[in-house]
């Protein structure tokens, strides 16, 4: 968080925090497992070039809190080369 005082100076503190790991109640803030849809489209050049897009969409609401949802999202790209080739 950021903490602007009214001389102008700022100061910022950092907290690193792991979600899956359990209180001191054996609670975690978010759930360790996920399900989705997913696409993914490529092109194969010639010369052995190849490329591919892809993208990622969670249907579960990830989050434990009944006040948030939390969905992942993932996008992909892939550039590679064919080293054999038939």
């Amino acid at each position: 968080s950021t903490i602007k005082f009214s001389d102008g100076s700022v100061e910022t503190e950092k907290e690193e925090t792991n979600v899956f790991e359990k209180d001191e109640e054996g609670n975690t803030s978010f759930k360790r497992f996920d399900y989705g849809l997913g696409a993914i489209a490529g092109v194969k050049l010639p010369g052995g070039l190849f490329a591919n897009v892809g993208y990622q969409f969670s249907l579960a609401n990830i989050s434990k809190s009944e006040e948030s949802k939390y969905n992942n999202r993932a996008l992909q790209l892939t550039i590679g080369y064919y080293l054999w080739q038939k």
